[in-house]
């Protein structure tokens, strides 16, 4: 496998317009991170013995997306602001170098804003799934 150039990994968010939502890319976004989270239900008893069994069907999975870089002023980062205040769920899609795409519902559990008087406006957004991911 060759290497993939990080700007083929995007983030996008969904239009909420139904039956065929649209995406976006969230400009300006420089560094995007994705994090799977498997829960493992550890169902050793007294039979086990000293061994730790893990039932791998019964424990809970999640995804965690960071995002962030340059803030634009744009109609994706409109959604997205309004989404993160009124605390919705959205779709958005991750795309990957390779082709792989993952998308579904997520809940923006951050967003943050800052600035210095002599330098750019960033963002930083943290998004949790919020259902199955496909």
């Amino acid at each position: 496998m060759g290497l993939k150039r990080g700007s083929d990994f995007v983030l996008k968010i969904g239009n909420g317009v139904t039956p065929v939502e649209g995406f976006s890319a969230l400009t300006g976004i420089r560094v995007t991170e994705f994090l799977l989270t498997n829960r493992l239900v550890d169902n050793s008893d007294v039979k086990t013995g000293s061994w730790r069994e893990l039932a791998t069907e019964a424990g809970l999975q999640h995804i965690t997306i960071r995002a962030n870089g340059l803030f634009n002023d744009d109609l994706p980062n409109d959604r997205l602001r309004l989404v993160a205040i009124n605390n919705q769920k959205n779709n958005f899609k991750l795309e990957f170098g390779n082709g792989e795409v993952l998308g579904g519902n997520f809940v923006v559990t951050e967003y943050e804003r800052s600035a210095r008087y002599d330098a750019e406006e960033l963002i930083s957004i943290t998004l949790e799934s919020a259902g199955a991911i496909a």
